[in-house]
């Protein structure tokens, strides 16, 4: 890859995160990890910014919060079958992980999204997250020495209007959020 190209990528990165650069979403992790060491996690935070973090750390990224004003933050991770016909049908950017995407969501609705069960033709094809959970967020390395990385296709969220909205898009592609 050129020099010019990948400081364009690194650019769209940086442009991305800095929207969830917040104290309540962003939080450090131990490099080639996923989970953060930190106890309380989910209340603690952060003072570093995602730059500073990435500069040592993996970059960890609470769902469930609501950094704008009546949208929450969630992730759809998708590690199984599923997630290419989805990503055809939607033009939505995400990000590609060790073992499979991230879509990064604004969903709108009246109390924190609980976390659910993605399944694709009955079969477990990832995880929906929301209240209390966190995700592995792009720049990261993952332990296998992934980098996980930004895949520009449109929005950097899927913004949609509440969970029933999500579950009928879902459906339409085949995938069941439970």
């Amino acid at each position: 890859m050129s020099l010019s190209l990948h400081v364009r990528i690194q650019d769209k990165i940086k442009e991305m995160l800095r929207v969830l650069d917040k104290e309540n979403i962003s939080i450090s992790i131990p490099l080639r990890s996923k989970y953060p060491l930190i106890k309380d996690w989910v209340n603690y935070r952060e003072k570093r910014t995602i730059e500073q973090i990435l500069e040592k750390d993996n970059l960890g990224l609470r769902t469930g919060t609501k950094p704008w004003r009546d949208y929450y933050f969630c992730v759809l991770d998708l590690d199984g079958k599923g997630w290419t016909k989805l990503i055809s049908q939607q033009r939505i950017s995400y990000i590609k992980t060790a073992k499979g995407i991230h879509i990064y969501l604004k969903i709108k609705n009246q109390e924190t999204p609980p976390n659910g069960i993605l399944y694709y033709k009955d079969k477990r094809t990832g995880d929906f997250c929301g209240k209390g959970k966190q995700v592995v967020g792009a720049g990261s390395t993952h332990e296998t020495g992934i980098i996980y990385r930004l895949v520009k296709r449109g929005k950097w969220f899927w913004k949609l209007e509440s969970i029933e909205e999500l579950k009928e898009k879902l459906k339409k592609q085949e995938i069941i959020l439970k």
